[in-house]
């Protein structure tokens, strides 16, 4: 199995304005300035996947490498 494809995919869909947002969102936990009641930061929009993604099951994934790591993303 060939994961670039959907490495590709990850890489079109990041956001460099939405990415800045989370991580000024994680400082400001992170440096005590979360005055919420549960931190639970969340990307204000996400995009849409340019391929179609394969389901893959834990148990298919133990015997081949690839299929491991596009079973994490």
């Amino acid at each position: 199995m060939d994961i670039k494809p959907y490495l590709e995919d990850l890489e079109r869909r990041i956001d460099p304005d939405v990415e800045k947002q989370l991580e000024a969102e994680w400082s400001a936990f992170a440096e005590g300035r979360f005055s919420g009641d549960i931190f639970s930061p969340r990307r204000g929009r996400t995009a849409p996947p340019g391929v179609e993604w394969p389901r893959i099951l834990v148990n298919d994934a133990m015997e081949d490498f690839d299929a491991m790591a596009l079973q994490q993303l």
